[in-house]
Formats: C-alpha cells, structure tokens, sequence
C-alpha cells in the first residue's frame, strides 16, 4: 500500500479516536463536558443557593450535609429538564488530505435532550439522614444537522452518558452544624461517528467521594460547603470500520479520561419573612485534564488529545418570594467562566466559552406532601473562535471557524413527603 495511502488511514482511526474522546465534550452548556441540570427547584435561580440546603432535597447534589434539613419519614425529589441548544457553527477553513471539498461550511451540532435527576431521603432518627441520588452529572450529545458538513472528516456524531448514584449520610452535630459524606458510583458510556465511517465505543465504571457541610449560625442564616471529587475512568473499547478497504477493520482503544474536583460554596439568606437571597460561588479543576494519551488500535500510532484547559468558575445570586402558603417565585442570574479560553483549546464538538445564565423559576404546594417545582432557564455564550488539528497534527485534518451557542432548558420536578414508603406510593 502506497505511504501516502497509509498516512491517510492511520490519519482516519486517529480523528476516529479523537471524536470518541470528544463525545465527552458534547452541548451540556455548563462549563467543560458538565450537566448542571441537576434540579428543577435551582434551575430557577439560576443556580444560586444550590449546596445551602434549607427547602430542597436537590441540593445534595452539591452538598450532601443538605439532607440534614428534611422532616421525619422519606421525601423524595425528581426531576426532568428538557435542554434546547443552538449550536452553530461556521467553517472558516478546513483541510486535509482526506477531507470533504464544496461542503456545507454552516452547521448546527446542537440536539435536543431530556436530563433526568432523582433524589431520595430517610430520617433514621433525630441526627442521621440517609439519602441516595441517581444523576447524569456529565454529558449530551452533538450531531451535525448536515452529516456530509466541511468539518465531518474531524466530528460527524459523538454522544457521552454518564450515571452517577450517590448514597450519602448527614448528621447533626450541633443545632447548627451538619456535616454530610457519600460515594460517588459513576458508569460513563462514549460513542461516536466520522466520516470515515469508523465507529467508536467505549465504556468504564468509576468510584469517587463527596463531602460537605452546612452551618446556620443565624436564625435565616444557612451556609453550605459541598465538594465532590473527581472519577478516574479507564476507558477501554473498539474502534470498528463500518466501510471496506482500511488499513485495519477494526481493534482495542484506551484512553484515561477524569471528571475534576468540584467545590460549591452557597448562602442562603432570609430577608423577611416571604423574601429570601441567595448565591453560590463554585469552583472546578478542568486544568487536571491537561493531555489525554490515546494509544491507537494495533500500536498503529502514540498520539495524544491535547485539553490544557483552565479551572472553571462560576458565580450566581438569586431571590425567593412567597407570593402566598403555597405559591412561591424565585429567579436568578449567573456568569460562568468557561474551562476554555483559547481556540487551539476549543473542540468542535464543545464551542465552549464563558456564558450567562438566567433564570425563572416556581413551586406550587400541590397538597402538605406535594410541591411541584418548574422553571425556565436561558444560557447566553459569548461567540468563540475554534482552530483545532486532528490527533496525528495537521495532516490528520484541521479546522478553523467560529460558534454562536446559546440554549433553553425547562425543567419540572415533583416533592414528596410520606411517613412510610406505602404512603408514598399513594400519591397522598
């Protein structure tokens, strides 16, 4: 087989591996390949308050010292988002030896998605509460509305789920001082498609921790500290040719692949006695990313997916007002600064750059054991520049251009009470 043929393929199973790691970076419009779409209740204020406890079994998500606030028996809390991305792309220039000419150089990669978030929690006696989340805390999925689109030799598909289930203890140790830990159980699931017509699947279970605090050293005073801790994952899977005549049908990949550390610090504040404020600061270690070693099928090439990406942070303040006993209004804005600052650091499959989120948010008290929370939020990115190569460099394919990104997410969850488990299954 001629050198320039063989450059060419091993060129194809590298962008393969490339857009199999990139499915980790699909349209979750938080800040890296996060879903912070965990909870109807904060979704309206846009986040702010998240790990201070007080009103919503939710935040555990952010703080497992938060359950310490629920009544005697079992609440739980579910959650559906919907997310609405529009991701448009525009190709400024794309080559390699391989890829598409007088292709279509606009492409939207945004696809819509449904985000599910369930919690659960026990009172087992005056101090302790048992909890358990269920979560997809990283993920979504990108796909060109034109899969024949100037940049599909690099990205055509790409889709990463992940589900994370927490179990989790809170205990009071004084009045005002509750401290909460839980393992983190965490399956992530990725797949993706190219041009070449190589598909890529791979998957790893992960363990992890959380940790957290609340204090109230006020009467309308809560504070809360949560930090969940990254998950190693050791990805291994196949690269498949789904096409005739390559170098290689088909063989092993592997790739080292962590979620970062998180820290949420969060305040929640009584005004009066119907007005509430709220705020949360959150910092996360994308820079632990920094090089991702992909060793390609059959020792074919050594290659590596370069991140090199900043710690993201993000900031929000919101307010609560209860309009009546059983109607109560919530909105919030917050600023996230993007893990990405640098288009050599932009991957296609995410236009991530720093945003603002808005939100909108109500919950009504159905009945004494049934709240229904919804809300509206909308994410705004700041318009970016991407110019990015393949995994083997520049003859492997390159891609430069810019993104407009912006989405809608409506989210609507269900509170329950019950003093037993059949109680809860009756809907009372």
């Amino acid at each position: 087989m001629a050198a320039k043929q063989i450059t060419r393929h091993i060129s194809i199973a590298a962008a393969s591996a490339a857009t199999l790691l990139a499915a980790a970076h699909s349209a979750a419009f938080a800040g890296g390949f996060e879903i912070r779409e965990q909870s109807a209740f904060f979704s309206g204020t846009a986040y702010a308050g998240t790990a201070a406890g007080g009103s919503s079994l939710s935040s555990i998500f952010w703080n497992p010292a938060a359950s310490s606030f629920v009544g005697q028996g079992i609440t739980t809390d579910s959650n559906y988002t919907l997310v609405l991305p529009d991701a448009d792309l525009h190709v400024d220039a794309a080559t390699a030896q391989f890829a598409p000419v007088n292709r279509d150089n606009d492409v939207d990669i945004g696809r819509d998605a449904i985000i599910p978030a369930s919690y659960a929690a026990w009172r087992y006696n005056d101090r302790t509460v048992l909890a358990v989340s269920l979560t997809a805390p990283f993920g979504l999925t990108t796909k060109a509305d034109n899969l024949d689109w100037s940049g599909a030799h690099l990205a055509k598909t790409s889709k990463m789920a992940t589900f994370n289930l927490s179990p989790s203890v809170s205990y009071q140790l004084t009045p005002q001082i509750s401290v909460g830990v839980g393992l983190q159980l965490q399956y992530m699931d990725l797949k993706a498609l190219n041009t070449s017509a190589y598909e890529a699947d791979a998957q790893d279970f992960g363990v992890g921790a959380q940790a957290g605090i609340n204090i109230t050293p006020f009467r309308g005073t809560s504070i809360g500290l949560g930090y969940r801790s990254r998950i190693e994952h050791d990805l291994e899977g196949d690269i498949e040719n789904i096409a005739a005549g390559p170098l290689f049908t088909s063989g092993e990949i592997k790739a080292d692949l962590d979620t970062p550390d998180k820290v949420t610090l969060s305040l929640r504040q009584e005004l009066t006695s119907t007005m509430r404020l709220l705020g949360t600061v959150e910092w996360t270690d994308w820079s632990t990313l920094g090089v991702v070693p992909v060793p390609l099928p059959n020792g074919a090439l050594a290659s590596n997916l370069v991140f090199n990406w900043e710690d993201g942070w993000f900031y929000s303040i919101g307010g609560e007002y209860d309009v009546s006993p059983k109607l109560t209004l919530r909105a919030g804005i917050a600023y996230e600064e993007s893990p990405i600052q640098d288009a050599t650091s932009r991957l296609i499959q995410l236009p991530d750059s720093n945003r603002v989120w808005f939100g909108l948010g109500a919950s009504y008290a159905w009945s004494e054991k049934t709240t229904i929370n919804v809300s509206y939020l909308h994410v705004e990115l700041e318009e970016s520049k991407f110019n990015r190569e393949s995994l083997v460099g520049p003859f492997g394919g390159t891609i430069t251009g810019d993104a407009d990104v912006s989405a809608d997410a409506i989210s609507v969850g269900l509170t329950m009470k019950a003093d037993s488990l059949s109680d809860l299954l009756s809907f009372k």
